[in-house]
């Protein structure tokens, strides 16, 4: 699967897919949830609403990188049977190789 998206990437059935040059989350905060996987800090949504790692999530999950420079999305899709991070770790070293790191996560 090909995104229209030139800077974008899709892999797996149902795909997950990662976006480079992502927007800041609008609902991203200071005082947002933070999850680091592999050394990279992540905000997480599902159908629009921040998630805090204290409630199961079964929908579709979209990830953007947190204090890093530009930011990256990956977006994992409900029907995917591994955990929702696992595609975190598949893309770390990448992330921290073609990203800069700006503020770490808190």
């Amino acid at each position: 699967m090909q995104p229209a998206d030139a800077l974008a990437g899709a892999w797996g059935d149902p795909p997950i897919v990662l976006r480079c040059g992502a927007v800041k989350p609008p609902l991203l905060r200071r005082d947002s949830s933070c999850f680091v996987v592999n050394d990279v800090g992540w905000f997480a949504e599902e159908d629009g609403r921040p998630v805090t790692g204290t409630e199961s999530v079964d929908g579709e999950v979209v990830f953007t990188t947190i204090g890093r420079s530009p930011y990256v999305e990956v977006t994992v899709p409900p029907e995917d049977s591994r955990p929702s991070v696992d595609p975190l770790t598949d893309v770390a070293a990448a992330i921290r190789k073609h990203t800069r790191q700006e503020q770490p996560c808190q």
